[in-house]
């Protein structure tokens, strides 16, 4: 494997530098990589914390509902599999009604208007009008 050497020039703003990494052959500046790297600090802790969140709400589970968590841990892993699927759809099902049932209202509405709107523009002289100098 190649060496990867680096060569620095002043960036095209102030305070910024340019880097050609040779080798890998790519080009950067300072700025983008040192944002670059702190994005993916907060991320990091971010992802962290949704672990640890995750295991916590685990223990507190098995701790609280023991019952359950052994009757859960019986099951075959393919029955443990197949019980948190079932568990993921109902709740991905109750989220799709939801939005279903908010979509038939709106498109109910949007069509009560347009049929008004249609109603309107039959009525309206202006539109006549407009209609007739197209024939012309």
């Amino acid at each position: 494997m190649s060496k990867i050497t680096y060569t620095i020039k002043k960036g095209k703003t102030d305070g910024d530098f340019d880097v050609t990494m040779h080798g890998l052959q790519t080009t950067f500046s300072i700025r983008e990589k040192l944002m670059g790297f702190n994005s993916m600090k907060n991320l990091l802790k971010e992802v962290q914390a949704t672990v640890n969140i995750i295991k916590a709400e685990m223990k507190n589970f098995e701790v609280n509902h023991p019952k359950s968590f052994t009757m859960f841990k019986k099951l075959s892993p393919q029955d443990q599999i197949a019980l948190k699927m079932w568990v993921i759809n109902e709740d991905r099902l109750k989220e799709e009604e939801v939005k279903n049932a908010q979509f038939k209202k709106d498109y109910k509405q949007t069509e009560r208007q347009l049929k008004e709107i249609n109603k309107a523009m039959a009525q309206s002289p202006v539109v006549k009008k407009t209609l007739i100098n197209k024939k012309k």
